[in-house]
């Protein structure tokens, strides 16, 4: 409670139920809560940061006072009370900007874009890799997280993402955050290498996940064939009960899926559950495999 107590100051209340939690056995643990339970008291956690509170008083801890700061972004006076606990997460606590400033670079989704050109927003995506001395990842972009960074270089990345339009705004304006980088001359082949594969954009914008997936996709384009990619298979309540399961291209009324990974037993098991779904609703399935890349015109000729 000391250690909270210090390096958490006024949000120590919010972690001292976990830590009480935490020090307790799970099986002492389940008694209090049905204790609270038993005696209509729902908010157990309460009680607990209650409990935590009550002893750091007996122990005569106490909270550092907040400091008084100027913020880095608006040049305004604020206390370091006044951020909210899950801003101040995405900086580690250590808080040099004023909650407007931080809610407008973390979590504001609509920061106008509408006066920017297209050159104005690549160079701020510029800006904001040179700041991060990284790649730019879209997961980043849309949920900014700084907690591991240096003070100096969350200074820096915060600053520019002030002046950013909205992940949102990106995506509408050029199709998607992989083609925002290669745009952006940060990707300079206009690929991004990950676990599954090579990241990359199709000859008609769209975003593919592997070299594999651009030949087909650029196939499809080079014979004119009209295609829409992710389109998503019926619900079925053993099947799809989620209704989220898509294939990776549809052509009129055929469904088109790549099969790169079949070596893997999860990725084979999900391609059987959808080549069930797609006969159970009566939809032409055409699978590719890593082997067909070579004979695509074998494999899409019926399409044309």
């Amino acid at each position: 409670m000391r250690r909270l107590a210090e390096e958490y100051a006024w949000y120590a209340p919010l972690y001292i139920s976990d830590a009480v939690g935490d020090y307790l056995a799970p099986d002492r643990l389940e008694v209090f809560k049905q204790a609270c339970c038993d005696n209509g008291t729902q908010g157990y956690w309460d009680l607990l940061a209650q409990f935590g509170e009550c002893r750091l008083a007996e122990m005569g801890v106490s909270y550092r006072e907040p400091r008084l700061l100027e913020c880095l972004g608006c040049g305004s006076k604020f206390r370091e009370w006044s951020i909210h606990v899950g801003l101040a997460k995405k900086v580690g606590f250590r808080i040099h900007f004023c909650y407007d400033c931080y809610f407008k670079a973390f979590w504001d989704q609509s920061r106008p874009s509408a006066s920017m050109t297209r050159d104005d927003m690549l160079n701020r995506v510029i800006e904001l890799a040179a700041a991060l001395e990284s790649i730019p990842l879209a997961t980043f972009v849309q949920n900014p997280d700084l907690s591991t960074a240096s003070e100096e270089k969350q200074i820096s990345v915060v600053r520019v993402l002030l002046t950013m339009p909205s992940y949102g705004a990106y995506v509408a304006k050029f199709g998607s955050w992989l083609q925002v980088l290669i745009l952006a001359g940060i990707l300079a082949d206009g690929t991004q290498k990950t676990m599954r594969g090579v990241r990359c954009v199709a000859l008609d914008g769209h975003e593919c996940l592997s070299l594999a997936e651009k030949a087909v996709d650029d196939w499809l384009s080079s014979h004119s064939i009209p295609h829409e990619i992710e389109p998503p298979y019926p619900y079925h309540p053993y099947l799809n009960p989620s209704h989220r399961m898509r294939a990776d291209w549809k052509v009129a009324n055929t469904f088109i899926e790549y099969a790169g990974l079949m070596n893997e037993p999860e990725y084979e098991a999900r391609m059987q559950e959808k080549r069930k779904l797609a006969a159970e609703f009566g939809i032409p399935l055409i699978v590719i495999e890593p082997n067909d890349i070579l004979s695509l015109d074998l494999k899409l000729g019926p399409l044309i």
